[in-house]
């Protein structure tokens, strides 16, 4: 009985895995400009959240908090089954990155940066957006990029990346002035009012410019995956490039009090 106990509850334990995933944007302005994309009504740049450089440590954090509590549901289950301190830490500490080679790739390349790269474990949920990871980067230059928004991983048959991304490209947008005319020296201001041919343009003024929303798009896609493979998602302003490992989570120890 205490066996079939422990089975059921680790057959309801999510899957774990090692994820590393690294963003990427195309920065070619020639090529960029070859489509056209929406502009919102309202240039956002003002608007702008603060800029994080990834959630780094605090992704963990906030993973590690989830196995804790697994642990107290367990715990609370009154279940002769003690959690075992690995559940704290799966993986047993991050292994080295293995897409730095492909990092130093895509930024060796003088119309490609990249934006994040980040490795991280997480007990992927049979649910699609259990947990949301929030994304908030910004690659300065021109033009500025920034990229906001969220993605989201579940498995059912097969591992699923879920994206829900908004792209911006801030730049100088030329203020259109209004045209100014002003009176020729040698005809009186009442005289200009009766003969139209005295009007003359002003000298033009030097162009002005303000920081604004160049270029708008959203990145939303779901993609299958398989885990141990090398995943690419692209899109014409950017791509991900994501990697998934199982970790083997240790068996629950069965208590034998009780």
């Amino acid at each position: 009985m205490l066996t079939l106990l422990a089975q059921t509850s680790m057959a309801e334990q999510p899957a774990w895995y090692q994820v590393e995933m690294l963003m990427f944007a195309y920065t070619n302005p020639d090529q960029l400009a070859e489509e056209q994309w929406p502009v919102p009504e309202e240039a956002p740049a003002a608007a702008i959240k603060p800029i994080r450089s990834g959630y780094g440590s605090d992704g963990l954090g906030y993973l590690y908090k989830a196995a804790h509590m697994m642990s107290e549901a367990v715990e609370g289950s009154r279940l002769p089954v003690a959690p075992p301190l690995a559940w704290l830490n799966p993986a047993g500490g991050i292994k080295q990155n293995s897409l730095a080679w492909h990092a130093r790739k895509l930024n060796g390349q003088r119309d490609i940066k990249v934006l994040w790269h980040e490795t991280w474990v997480e007990a992927v949920q049979e649910k699609s957006g259990v947990a949301i990871h929030p994304v908030n980067l910004m690659l300065s230059g021109e033009p500025e990029i920034h990229v906001t928004g969220g993605f989201s991983l579940h498995v059912s048959r097969y591992l699923h990346l879920k994206t829900d991304l908004t792209i911006q490209h801030i730049g100088d947008i030329a203020i259109e002035e209004p045209e100014q005319l002003a009176l020729t020296s040698e005809t009186p201001a009442s005289a200009a009012n009766q003969q139209p041919d005295a009007m003359a343009k002003t000298p033009p003024a030097p162009q002005r410019f303000e920081r604004g929303t160049i270029r708008y798009a959203h990145f939303n896609q779901s993609r299958k995956m398989r885990s141990k493979e090398l995943h690419y998602i692209d899109h014409p302003l950017m791509g991900i490039v994501i990697k998934l490992l199982p970790i083997k989570v240790p068996e629950l120890e069965v208590s034998s009090e009780g």
